[in-house]
């Protein structure tokens, strides 16, 4: 929510990520980055119920074009927002995360 928030606060939203093209994108920008490699980023995903994932701007959630992690999302209790998992070096590093945990964001 204070990722959110936060965007809203610059006239932007958590970014939403719908095709490898935009996936491919920030995960170069992100390894290209001078943030310290133990961040993760907030994304635009999250689940107000389990495994009913979606974007906060309302675009429809597409698991075939979703970059999870393998095994995720894990569903494990109160994970319900989505992070670019920086230590991951595939296209698939999105992870479930709970939302109190700190971590960078992206706006668009």
């Amino acid at each position: 929510a204070e990722s959110a928030q936060n965007c809203t606060g610059m006239g932007s939203q958590l970014v939403v990520i719908t095709s490898k093209a935009e996936q491919e994108f920030l995960s170069e920008q992100i390894r290209q980055s001078k943030e310290p490699k133990a961040y993760n980023f907030y994304i635009g995903l999250f689940a107000e119920q389990d495994d009913q994932w979606q974007w906060v701007d309302k675009t429809p959630y597409n698991a075939t074009a979703a970059f999870w992690r393998k095994g995720e999302p894990s569903n494990i209790v109160d994970e319900n927002c989505t992070v670019i998992h920086v230590p991951e070096v595939t296209l698939n590093n999105w992870n479930d995360v709970i939302p109190t945990t700190k971590h960078h964001r992206i706006c668009e």
